[in-house]
């Protein structure tokens, strides 16, 4: 077999996932050992041109060039026939659970398109196995043929950050309730399905969409758990989570700590630019104390209405800018800075456009909600305070070294005072971190290396 003519399938849904799939990618690139592509739904279409200006090839989830508009039609990308036709009107009397099994015999015949298209598939890239549709349908393609599957790093994942959306969208008993009998007799059938949330029982899945799914043989087994499906194996950021993971129900064979290979940025920035340079670039006055905050994206996930969020986070950001100190609004890239330019402007912050982690090393303090990006500051001894003022009461951090965790408004100003002002106290929060930080993550600058380390391995069992 010549591997110089092997392909990788890189599999994102989201621009966030894309972002930690590309060190990858162009790894294996520079090696020329093997060809990656980028599967891209309509969805994301617009990642096509990031795609191509990196010299490598997108194409549909059924195997054809993919061009930066989405392509309407329904071999491709449509999951049903268009409203005007009276075949749809059939269709959408259908119930629901035929309407999500004829959505996803479209997936399975999209996916077996593209491994037909690409034959010398050696590997499927993933940043998880248990979103029903192109994820699952191509990874139980893969093992039909005996491609593995990898999840890369991407983000912490913990069932209650899964459950508390859920739990507070309108009508989540229609989506996820456990109310009904016939729903009751599929949670017996399924338990690993339902998890009890704040005393309520919650599918992961809505339950019609689920037994499509099962029917086709690509539910994932525990849909829970970010990696409690069908790949091969999951590559971990850390220590810790590896932990989490385990207590969630993982299992521990399927899990292998690597690091995530976006943190190779950081590792990379610590040996050729300076912290006081790279706050002289930003502007940052000598002296002055940074905060940086990852902002919250609670009407994003359906955490709160908008109108809401937008109050939370004015109180969020001008509390911080009234320490004094000069406060960086790092925004997710699913967010509108339309939407935050005029909060930040009004409190005196700062929205910063570059990727978080090259800010996390020119901070003095980090300011977030359950992020991910916690773990990263825990590594770069960065003391972080993880406010909680919508009842989402995650256990994640609780006990992490250096975070306070404040479900407490009036003791917002205070903490950030404390922090800025008292060396001791700082200090405490840095000798925590720095007894542990390697256990939540790893930033030695050889991510990207580990996890093309395991990925060649995996292809390497199989031929």
């Amino acid at each position: 077999m010549d591997k110089s003519k092997g392909t990788i399938v890189f599999l994102p849904l989201s621009k966030a996932n894309f972002l930690e799939m590309m060190p990858i990618a162009k790894a294996f690139k520079a090696a020329g050992h093997f060809q990656p592509i980028f599967c891209l739904d309509s969805k994301r279409a617009g990642l096509t041109d990031l795609t191509c200006a990196e010299g490598m090839d997108a194409v549909t989830p059924d195997g054809f060039p993919r061009t930066s508009s989405p392509v309407k039609a329904v071999t491709e990308d449509d999951l049903v026939v268009p409203s005007s036709t009276a075949k749809s009107k059939t269709f959408d009397l259908l119930p629901r659970f035929f309407r999500s099994l004829r959505g996803m015999q479209v997936e399975c015949t999209r996916v077996r398109k593209l491994l037909r298209r690409f034959p010398d598939v050696r590997l499927i890239v993933v940043t998880g196995d248990r979103n029903i549709g192109i994820e699952t349908a191509l990874i139980a393609e893969g093992n039909r043929k005996g491609i593995p599957s990898l999840i890369v790093p991407f983000a912490m994942s913990f069932p209650e950050a899964a459950a508390e959306p859920r739990l507070r969208i309108g009508r989540f008993k229609e989506k996820f309730g456990v109310h009904t009998l016939p729903r009751k007799l599929v949670r017996r059938c399924f338990p690993s399905w339902v998890r009890v949330h704040k005393g309520t029982p919650l599918f992961f899945h809505p339950v019609w969409t689920a037994l499509a799914a099962k029917c086709l043989e690509i539910m994932p087994e525990k849909p829970w758990i970010i990696g409690g499906g069908a790949a091969k194996i999951m590559a971990a950021e850390s220590e810790a989570i590896k932990r989490d993971l385990i207590e969630q129900g993982m299992a521990p064979q399927k899990l292998v700590v690597t690091g995530k290979p976006g943190l190779d940025a950081i590792a990379e920035q610590l040996k050729s630019v300076s912290c006081a340079e790279k706050r002289k670039a930003l502007g940052i006055p000598e002296h002055a104390k940074v905060i940086l905050c990852s902002v919250p994206q609670l009407a994003e996930h359906d955490l709160l209405p908008w109108d809401r969020h937008k109050q939370e986070m004015e109180f969020l950001f001008t509390t911080m800018t009234k320490t004094g100190a000069y406060v960086i609004l790092s925004l997710h890239p699913k967010s509108d800075r339309v939407i935050y330019q005029p909060l930040a402007d009004a409190a005196g912050a700062h929205i910063n456009d570059e990727r978080i982690y090259q800010l996390l090393p020119v901070c003095d303090l980090f300011v977030a909600t359950y992020s991910s990006i916690v773990a990263q500051a825990i590594a770069l001894q960065k003391p972080s305070i993880v406010v909680d003022f919508y009842e989402l009461e995650y256990p994640l951090y609780a006990a992490a070294p250096g975070v306070t965790v404040l479900r407490n408004r009036e003791k917002f100003l205070p903490a950030l005072q404390q922090l800025l002002t008292d060396a001791a106290v700082y200090q405490k929060h840095v000798d925590a971190q720095k007894l542990h930080g390697n256990e939540w993550a790893l930033l030695d600058g050889r991510n990207t290396e580990r996890v093309v380390h395991l990925a060649e391995q995996l292809i390497g069992e199989r031929t």
